[in-house]
Formats: structure tokens, C-alpha cells, sequence
């Protein structure tokens, strides 16, 4: 049910508009809410087809602040998984295209030989996913995806200043071409209530001309018309003398009294016209003053509205630029407090990658020492067990020695014999000291050999990951992000590389 104002509330309405410097000129006010900040807009509610307006509507802007909104850390941490579950998805569908291409090879003769190839094809893509996943496991990948999903927030993030700095620029272009064409109107007006007011009075000037004209026409017929009654009057009374005169002389001094009164009645006749004529000048003159003076009050009053209109605009004037002046407090304390908590973030964010850093160093260290630890004590475990040895051995030989003494001083007659037998335990000796020095040194080899293996082993795996280093930081380019953070992620990532190492 739609709801009417009363008169009170209408009238409240424009007495509030009116202090607020808002005009009622057909305008619709419009308030706008931001996430820190909220304004009036007037829009007007003519239909101004006008290139320099841009119409945006009320969902295509609800859109845009939702776009401009700063992400929380919910909304990062499911960018990075859905960043991983594409990635997942992406190495899934490249197997299955792989899988999907027929290679084509000579046919195999029994169905072992098939299951053989299968099964070595099988085995060949199991291990190229273990070795993709062992590398996604390192640590330096780690810390790569994590700087890579880094760079892209902060690419994200620049967009939507990017675009916030230019809805406002916008803004203000369209606030300032606004009230620029208020302006432009409220002159307009002014020019066009002057003028008008101006042809009204010249209008009022000529019909008050007009009027006087025909005033003074009418008075000047009355004045002959009064003029020939005199002069009729004055010869009807010459014939009734010259027929008074006529008459009897014997009536003569009663006609002679009788003319002289009516000369004196012509006198005091003319003594009235005459005050008459004097009596109408002075209410002309009266009437003139009076005029004067009505025309000298309307100047007066069209000054002083005049006056009112200048005061009223002056302070309308007043009311726009402390809005103004307060619009743009308002804006430079929200980019101070922006600003603020970004650097706030931004240092915390720094706070807990060095924590982790730091935790994760102690513990590649930790499992250096331990390492370095078990290698020692394998190294001398196996002097210990070659010791060992080598002091049985030599209680084994003077064992013998002694059994030979014992042979030799009890049986003297078989000297020959026991010297052929100890010509024969000694070469025994020395060909199982040969034979043990030869493993040694066989041994010493092999190591060698696994060492190597190791470095070469160790060596293949740099190179991949070295690889998969440069395709994921030449993957950024395909998401918009600028050559500075791409530079930046690399110098990151040949850091933690060179600290591993």
C-alpha cells in the first residue's frame, strides 16, 4: 500500500531542502550507501540525451562495488584452492588426453606381450605423477605457489584499486559537470526573471503613458466642452440685456440695477472658473507626485527582491562548497585509513611469512644435523666392526703362533714340516689380507659410485624443478598479472632456490 504525505511533512521536506541548498526544481534525490561512506545525489528527471552522461544502472553499480570490495582471507584462501583444484583438473584432463592419442605400434604376437606394454605404460605414467607430485612437494614449490597466489591476489587487488580510482574519477567528473549545468541554469533563470521582469516593467511604463495620454485628452475636451457652456451662457445673457434694453425706458435704473448685478455674477463666474482651473492643476501635479512615488516604491521592492536572490544564491553558493570541502575530508580520511590498514595487513602478512621461514629453516637444520649425525655413526660403526677384525685376527694369529712354538719346541724332528706349514698359513694370510683389501677397495668404489649416482640423481632433480619453477612463472603471464610481480616472484623464487641449495 503506497503511503501519501501530509502537507506538514511535505512542508517540512522543503523547508529542509531549502537549508540544505537543495532546489525544488523537479530533482530526484537519491542516496547511495558505500562500505565507509554515504551521499545524496540529485537526478534530475529530465531526459538529457547528452554524450558527456554516462547511465549506469542500478545492478551494473551494485555489481561494480561488489567487484571493488576488497577480498577477506576466506574469500583468498578459496582462490588458492580453487587455483589447486584446477591445476588438478588440468594435469587429469592432459593424462586422459594422453591416454586418449593412439600411438601407433607393430602389433605384438601373443596377448603377454600386450599386457607387458600396457603394463610398462602404466608403470611409465605412474611414475612421471609421482615425480610431478614429488616435485609439488618440495619445499621451494611450496613457497613458489604460495608467492604465485600472492602475486595474483595483489594483481587482483591493484585491478580493484585500479577501478575504484576510476568509478571515482568518474564520479567526480559527473559531479562536477552537475553543477556546472546547475549553474549554467540557475544563470539562465536569473536571465531570463530579469528580462522578463524588465519587459513587464517597460510594459506597465507604456500603458501608464497611455493612460495619462488619454487622461489628458479627456480633460481637454471637458475644457472646451466647459468653455462653450461659458460662452453660450454669456450670450444668452447679451440677448436677455439687449432685450431688457429694449424695454421701457422708465424701467431704465431698475435695468441698469439689474446689469450691474449681472455683471457681477459674470464676475464671480469667471472668479470660479478660474479657481476651478487652478483646483485641477494642482490635482494633476498631486496625481504625478503620487505616480512618482508609486513608481520609486516598485524600484525599491524589485532592488531589495533582487538583493534577497543575490543573498539566497550567495548562500547556496556557501551550503555546495562546505559540502564539498566535506566530501573531500571524507575521502582523503578514508584513503588515510585504507591506506592504514593495508600497511597493517601487510606488515602482519611479512610478521608470519618470517615465522614460518624462520621454522621451516630450524627444521631443515635440525634434519641436517640429524642426518649429518646418522652418517657418523655408520662411519664409525663400521671402523668399530673393522677393528674388531682385524684385532681377532691377530689373536687368531698368535694363537697359531704359539700352537707353532708349542709344535716346535715338543715335535723338533718336524721342523721341515712345520715350516712348510707356516710358509703355507702365511700365504694363506696374506692372500685373505689381499682378498680383504681388494673388497675394501671394491667397496670404497661401489661408494663412490653411489655418490655419484646420488649428485647425478640430485642434479636431475634441480633441473626439474628448475623447470617446473620457470613453467609455473611463465603460466602467470595468462592471468593479466604486470611484468613487475612477475619479476619479482622469479627473484623470490632463485632466493629460496639458492638457500636450499
Amino acid at each position: 500500500m503506497k503511503k501519501y504525505k501530509t502537507k506538514t511533512q511535505c512542508r517540512r521536506d522543503e523547508v529542509l531542502d531549502g537549508l540544505k541548498g537543495f532546489p525544488q526544481d523537479g530533482r530526484k534525490r537519491v542516496t547511495i550507501i558505500a562500505n565507509d561512506h554515504a551521499r545524496v545525489v540529485l537526478i534530475p528527471e529530465e531526459n538529457r540525451s547528452s554524450s558527456d552522461f554516462i547511465k549506469v544502472k542500478e545492478s551494473k553499480y551494485e555489481s561494480l562495488i561488489d567487484v571493488t570490495r576488497r577480498p577477506n582471507l576466506e574469500e583468498r584462501q578459496e582462490y588458492v584452492n580453487k587455483m589447486k583444484e584446477d591445476n588438478i583438473k588440468r594435469e587429469t584432463n592432459l593424462m586422459n588426453i594422453i591416454k586418449s592419442v593412439k600411438i601407433v605400434k607393430p602389433k605384438l604376437s601373443t596377448l603377454e606381450s600386450k599386457q607387458d606394454e600396457e603394463k610398462r605404460i602404466r608403470e611409465k605414467h605412474i611414475k612421471q605423477r609421482a615425480e610431478a607430485l614429488r616435485l609439488e612437494e618440495e619445499d621451494v614449490m611450496k613457497l613458489l605457489n604460495s608467492e604465485i597466489a600472492r602475486a595474483k591476489c595483489s594483481a587482483i587487488q591493484q585491478k580493484q584499486i585500479d577501478q575504484k580510482l576510476l568509478k571515482e574519477k568518474v564520479d567526480k567528473e559527473m559531479e562536477e559537470k552537475r553543477v556546472k549545468d546547475m549553474l549554467e541554469r540557475n544563470e539562465f533563470l536569473f536571465y531570463k526573471a530579469k528580462t522578463k521582469d524588465e519587459e513587464q516593467k517597460r510594459d506597465t511604463k507604456k500603458k501608464f503613458v497611455e493612460f495619462l495620454e488619454k487622461q489628458v485628452k479627456v480633460k481637454e475636451v471637458e475644457k472646451s466642452l466647459r468653455k462653450k457652456e461659458i460662452e453660450q451662457e454669456i450670450t444668452e445673457k447679451n440677448l436677455r440685456l439687449a432685450q431688457q434694453n429694449k424695454k421701457d425706458l422708465e424701467e431704465l435704473l431698475r435695468r441698469e440695477e439689474d446689469r450691474r448685478n449681472l455683471l457681477n455674477h459674470n464676475k464671480n463666474s469667471i472668479l470660479e472658473a478660474q479657481k476651478l482651473k487652478e483646483k485641477e492643476i494642482e490635482e494633476e501635479k498631486i496625481l504625478s507626485a503620487k505616480m512618482e512615488d508609486i513608481w520609486r516604491q516598485k524600484d525599491e521592492q524589485q532592488k531589495s527582491a533582487q538583493d534577497h536572490f543575490n543573498r539566497q544564491l550567495e548562500e547556496r553558493n556557501k551550503v555546495f562548497e562546505l559540502l564539498a570541502k566535506q566530501k573531500k575530508e571524507e575521502n582523503e580520511l578514508r584513503l588515510e585509513a585504507e591506506e592504514f590498514a593495508m600497511r597493517r595487513r601487510n606488515n602482519e602478512f611479512d610478521r608470519e611469512w618470517r615465522q614460518k621461514e624462520k621454522e621451516r629453516i630450524l627444521n631443515e637444520l635440525e634434519k641436517r644435523k640429524s642426518f649429518q649425525e646418522g652418517i657418523l655413526r655408520q662411519i664409525d660403526d663400521k671402523y668399530k666392526q673393522k677393528t674388531i677384525e682385524i684385532i681377532d685376527e691377530l689373536k687368531e694369529v698368535q694363537k697359531m703362533a704359539n700352537k707353532l712354538k708349542d709344535m716346535d719346541s715338543k715335535i723338533e724332528e718336524h721342523n721341515k714340516k712345520l715350516k712348510d706349514e707356516k710358509q703355507k698359513m702365511t700365504g694363506y694370510i696374506v692372500e685373505q689380507a689381499q682378498e680383504k683389501l681388494r673388497k675394501e677397495e671394491q667397496e670404497k668404489v661401489e661408494t663412490e659410485i653411489w655418490r655419484n649416482k646420488i649428485k647425478d640423481m640430485e642434479q636431475r632433480r634441480k633441473e626439474k624443478l628448475r623447470k617446473a619453477i620457470e613453467k609455473k612463472i611463465e603460466d602467470l603471464r595468462s592471468h593479466d598479472i604486470s611484468d613487475e610481480l612477475i619479476n619479482s616472484v622469479r627473484q623470490k623464487a632463485d632466493i629460496l632456490e639458492s638457500k636450499i641449495q
